[in-house]
């Protein structure tokens, strides 16, 4: 399994990249997401992510659970983007924002 640093925080926080289009926006945070579990699964992946990004948290999912379905990716993305924006480095952003950015993945 991947092993992650959990000290160097480096997932965006434009609220922006989590306004778009989850789905069909090329800066979608789902999309980096799915795009390292990709990485992984093609055996383009490091043996250790030294920073924390969405692209990367995909990477290390995606060496514990192997080819999953894409629909169980997704929820996967859903804790993780709760979780993420409960956190200080999200404090800047509205409680409204925060529940649109969740709003937008409940129908995928």
């Amino acid at each position: 399994m991947i092993s992650i640093n959990w000290n160097k925080e480096n997932r965006n926080d434009d609220i922006e990249l989590y306004l778009v289009d989850p789905v069909n926006d090329s800066r979608s945070r789902l999309k980096a997401f799915l795009k390292g579990w990709t990485r992984y699964l093609n055996n383009n992946a490091p043996a250790e992510i030294s920073s924390i990004s969405w692209e990367g948290l995909g990477v290390v999912y995606a060496s514990s659970l192997g080819q999953i379905e894409e629909n169980l990716k997704i929820g996967i993305y859903r804790v993780l983007l709760s979780q993420y924006l409960a956190t200080n480095q999200m404090n800047h952003w509205s409680d409204e924002k925060r529940k649109e950015a969740l709003e937008l993945m409940e129908d995928l």
